[in-house]
C-alpha cells in the first residue's frame, strides 16, 4: 500500500504476508479511512525492516469511511476482497478499480461508495449489493453472478460504458441517473425505483439492459437511443423518454406494458421520422385508464398544420398495438408546451400524430357566455335551497 495523503489503511500496523504468497491480509481488522488517498500498488514493507514484496491481494473483512473525501485506487494486476463497505454520513468514497475488486457483503443494505471501473478493471459481487453510482470507460466489466446491484444512493449522474454480465444477476437503480452505452448480457432482468435510467448504446440490435424485463416503477424514468431486450413495464407514474439529443429512437425487444407518461419530444420532420420513437418488436398495450401522452418541441422547431409524426412503430405481423391513451377523457387529442393541438391515430402497426394548428382560443363574448350561464345556475340552486 501506498499512502498518498493523510490516512492509514488501518490503525493496526501489524499487517504481514504470513504465508509469503503474494496475499497480503489484516485478519478481522477492518479498513478504516478518513479523508485518505489510498492505492494498492506493486510493493509494501510486509513486515517491519524486510525488504519490499509484491502483493498481488490484499483482503479484509470491511472497508470503513468515517468522514471527509477518501478515494481508493486498485491498480492493474491487484485484487481486493471486501466483506462490505461503510460510509458513514458526512463522509463519501470513491473506488477507482484497474484492477479487481471482490465485494462480498454480509448485508445488502450497506454501502454508499461511488465505483469507477476503468482501464481494463473487474468488479464483482458475491452476494446482493448496493452501491452509490456506477461509472468508468468501456474497457471494464462489472460482474454480477447470480446477485443483485443496487446503484444510486448517491444520487450522481454518471455514464458506464463497460460491460454488465452475469446470469441470473439483476440490476436495480434507486436514484440518481445512470447512463448505460455498451451491451450487456446480465440475464436476471433491471429495476428502476427511482431516478432515471438511460440505455445509450446506440445499437438497435444489442441490449443495454440484457435479457431480462425492465420494470420502472412510479417517479422514474427509463429512456435514451438503444435497445431494451426483454419486456418493458412502465407503471402509472413512470416515464418512457426515447431519445436523447439528436438520436431519438429507442428500441423494446419484448413487449411493452404502458401504464405512465410517454414523453415525445417533436422536431423537424422534413427529412424523415427525426421526432423521439418507440420501435416495437412485440407489440404495446396502452392502459386507457392511466397512460398519458405528453408531447414538447425540440428548440426552433415549430410544425406545419397537417405534419404527421410517428411515435409509435411496430414491426411484429402477431403481437398489435392495443389501447390507447387517456389524454382528454377520450385519447383522441394531444396538445405539445406551446399549444398545439394533435389528433392521434392508433392502429396495430403505429401511433401516429397530425398537426391540427393551436388550440382555438374562445371569444370574449363566449367568455361571458359562460360566466353567466355558471352565476345563473349559482342563483337557480341558492332559491332551491331557500325552498
Amino acid at each position: 500500500w501506498a499512502a498518498t495523503g493523510p490516512g492509514l489503511w488501518s490503525v493496526d500496523a501489524n499487517w504481514t504476508d504470513s504465508l509469503n504468497n503474494g496475499h497480503f491480509s489484516p485478519g478481522n481488522i477492518e479498513a478504516s479511512f478518513s479523508g485518505a488517498q489510498v492505492e494498492i500498488d506493486f510493493s509494501y514493507n510486509s513486515t517491519a525492516g524486510s525488504n519490499s514484496t509484491d502483493d498481488q491481494s490484499v483482503s479484509t473483512p470491511d472497508l470503513v469511511y468515517f468522514g471527509g473525501a477518501n478515494s481508493l485506487l486498485i491498480e492493474s494486476g491487484k485484487t481486493l476482497t471486501a466483506g462490505g463497505v461503510t460510509v458513514f454520513s458526512g463522509a463519501s468514497a470513491l473506488i477507482n478499480v484497474n484492477g479487481t475488486f471482490n465485494l462480498t457483503p454480509s448485508d445488502p443494505n450497506t454501502g454508499g461508495e461511488d465505483i469507477e471501473v476503468s482501464n481494463g478493471g473487474n468488479f464483482s459481487i458475491g452476494g446482493n449489493a448496493t452501491i452509490g453510482s456506477l461509472q468508468g470507460d468501456n474497457t471494464g466489466t462489472v460482474n454480477l453472478g447470480a446477485h443483485q446491484l443496487t446503484i444510486g444512493t448517491t444520487n450522481q449522474s454518471t455514464t458506464y460504458d463497460g460491460v454488465i454480465q452475469g446470469s441470473g444477476g439483476s440490476l436495480k437503480v434507486s436514484g440518481g441517473t445512470l447512463a448505460l452505452s455498451n451491451t450487456n448480457t446480465y440475464t436476471g432482468g433491471t429495476t428502476v425505483s427511482s431516478g432515471a435510467l438511460y440505455v445509450t448504446s446506440g445499437s438497435s440490435t444489442a441490449s443495454g439492459t440484457g435479457s431480462g424485463n425492465v420494470v420502472v416503477n412510479s417517479g422514474a424514468t427509463i429512456g435514451g437511443f438503444g435497445r431494451i431486450g426483454g419486456n418493458l413495464t412502465v407503471s402509472s407514474g413512470a416515464t418512457l423518454s426515447p431519445g436523447v439529443s439528436s438520436t431519438r429512437q429507442i428500441t423494446i425487444g419484448g413487449a411493452l406494458s404502458l401504464s405512465g407518461t410517454l414523453s415525445i419530444q417533436l422536431s423537424n420532420n422534413s427529412l424523415g421520422f427525426l421526432n423521439d420513437k418507440v420501435e416495437l418488436e412485440n407489440g404495446a398495450t396502452i392502459d386507457p385508464l392511466s397512460a398519458t401522452l405528453s408531447l414538447s418541441l425540440a428548440s426552433g422547431f415549430t410544425p406545419t398544420l397537417g405534419e404527421w409524426f410517428v411515435i409509435m412503430e411496430n414491426t411484429s405481423l402477431t403481437s398489435p398495438i392495443t389501447g390507447l391513451f387517456s389524454n382528454g377523457g377520450t385519447g383522441l387529442f394531444a396538445t405539445d408546451n406551446v399549444g398545439n393541438v394533435y389528433s392521434i391515430g392508433y392502429t396495430p402497426t403505429a401511433v401516429t400524430l397530425t398537426d391540427l394548428g393551436p388550440a382555438p382560443v374562445p371569444e370574449p363574448s363566449a367568455y361571458l357566455l359562460l360566466s353567466g350561464g355558471l352565476i345563473g345556475l349559482f342563483f337557480v340552486r341558492r332559491l332551491h335551497r331557500s325552498r
